[in-house]
């Protein structure tokens, strides 16, 4: 159907769920003609996670998918912004390659504007509907915006892509520029270019449960949505940046900035994110080491998205290729404890009961879990990874492929084969007073602290007086540590030899 508005370029959201500090809305802008803004529910995407290993459905048999929550919920407070200046998201679901190409066409534009994404199936699917509407004369146009550098504008002196994170973070620092962060900044405005709709032509948002989703997901309880939400939650977290580097590995502790969601959807902007923490006008290089740390955790993301767009094979092998000789256990009642939060190893099972009721993980557990997975269990990082993917409500394909190869030490620049994370020090280390453990191991609660990383070496009246009983209210360990870490080395070993 052709609509009778004047409109030049159709831009289409992804991962950029926002109005501010948006590289194609400005990239729009800079042509000062006519344009609108879409959303795709892409069935693509959304197919798998309805009938996935691991997802969970209500008592209607709709997936209870806290990510699908959370774009949902972004993509109104979007719509409801842009009402405000008289115009309207468009929002579909089904097929990009089948929707992108018709609202092209429908609106007569003669422009398709998009953030670049550096997924490989992505990749693909921006190079089919490239082809589609380049055969209409319509001119496809991905501009930068989820990351500050991307692809290979960060090489070595080799001019090779750089596979250890530290020289990567200084070539990184080193290159960063005041220009780099306000690239979006323009004379223009959105309200003077985009489309302004008549009130009679109504554009409606598909509701969660006619996608196959449920509405009861608690996203909600534990993270706010939209741009609202991100601007809150940075102005929270800005406080805690000067005790950033000395309390972020607690999970006890409300020390991380817990962005992850909102710079994966793009309800802000990794610019915002930067040029907050470290002030540029104020002299960018010279900044806190708290703030290093946490800008830190930022170059990290971006040195896993060069990883997965120049190493590819990283999404299906080890990036280390040697390492898919390991003979990995296939224990499906261990992987099943692990992913359980059932392998009597209070801080473990923390962590991930966590994850499997809020879809939140501190990192400290997420290194934790993945190394027990991997290197208690002996199980296939590959499996841990999809079990993540699934359950995490920041789930980023390159950051969860990138720490899950980390932990397994099968990765670039990954923690040596050898170095296997002990669940009692790391633990006591990191818990010290078992608060993160009794939060979500509550059958622990009343153990006494001596106890609380090491509930099987409690005496029976210990046990008694807490009101647990082994193998009934907590199981004993699954597995012995230090059996498992010799078994470990021999595998790693074998390959190695």
């Amino acid at each position: 159907m052709e609509l009778n508005l004047k409109c030049r370029s159709v831009v289409w959201l992804r991962r950029d769920l926002r109005l501010k500090d948006n590289s194609a809305i400005s990239k729009a802008i800079t042509f000062n003609e006519p344009f609108v803004i879409c959303f795709i529910f892409d069935k693509e995407i959304l197919n798998p996670l309805l009938r996935g290993q691991f997802a969970t459905k209500d008592s209607k048999s709709l997936v209870k998918d806290r990510r699908v929550s959370f774009i949902h919920n972004s993509v109104k407070e979007l719509d409801e912004s842009l009402k405000k200046i008289g115009s309207a998201l468009i929002v579909k679901f089904g097929y990009s390659h089948e929707i992108i190409p018709s609202i092209v066409k429908s609106f007569g534009a003669k422009k398709l504007i998009c953030a670049s994404d550096y997924e490989p199936d992505a990749i693909e699917r921006d190079n089919n509907i490239k082809k589609l509407i380049q055969s209409n004369d319509v001119e496809f146009i991905s501009v930068k915006d989820q990351c500050i550098f991307e692809k290979t504008e960060i090489l070595s002196k080799s001019k090779k892509p750089y596979t250890v994170f530290t020289p990567y973070k200084k070539a990184w620092l080193e290159q960063l520029t005041i220009n780099d962060l306000n690239k979006n900044k323009h004379k223009s405005t959105l309200e003077k270019n985009i489309v302004k709709f008549p009130n009679s032509l109504q554009f409606h948002i598909p509701s969660l449960k006619y996608m196959g989703f449920s509405e009861e997901a608690s996203l909600l309880r534990f993270i706010r949505t939209g741009s609202s939400g991100a601007a809150a939650s940075l102005q929270e977290f800005l406080p805690k940046i000067s005790f950033y580097k000395t309390e972020r590995d607690f999970p006890a502790l409300s020390a991380t900035s817990e962005m992850s969601i909102h710079l994966r959807f793009g309800t802000i902007s990794i610019r915002e994110l930067v040029i907050a923490a470290v002030k540029p006008e104020h002299n960018y290089k010279n900044i806190s080491e708290n703030t290093i740390a946490w800008l830190s955790e930022l170059i990290w993301r971006e040195f896993y998205m060069q990883i997965l767009f120049n190493f590819p094979h990283v999404i299906s092998r080890s990036f280390k290729i040697k390492y898919d000789l390991i003979e990995w256990n296939s224990s499906e009642t261990l992987f099943n404890c692990w992913a359980s939060g059932l392998t009597g190893y209070p801080i473990i099972d923390a962590g991930m009961r966590q994850l499997n009721e809020t879809g939140f993980m501190h990192n400290r557990l997420r290194m934790l879990t993945a190394s027990f997975l991997t290197k208690d269990y002996g199980i296939n990082w590959q499996l841990g990874e999809k079990y993540f993917a699934v359950k995490l409500n920041d789930f980023d394909l390159s950051a969860n492929n990138g720490g899950w190869q980390w932990a397994a030490s099968t990765g670039c620049d990954a923690q040596p084969y050898f170095r296997i994370f002990n669940p009692i020090t790391q633990s006591k280390k990191f818990d010290p007073e078992g608060e993160y453990i009794k939060k979500f191991v509550p059958e622990l609660k009343n153990l006494e602290k001596k106890y609380i990383h090491t509930p099987w070496l409690a005496p029976e009246n210990v046990l008694n007086k807490a009101g647990i009983k082994l193998s009934i209210d907590y199981p004993f360990p699954t597995i012995n540590h230090d059996d498992a870490r010799k078994k470990t080395l021999e595998r790693y070993k074998e390959v190695r030899s």
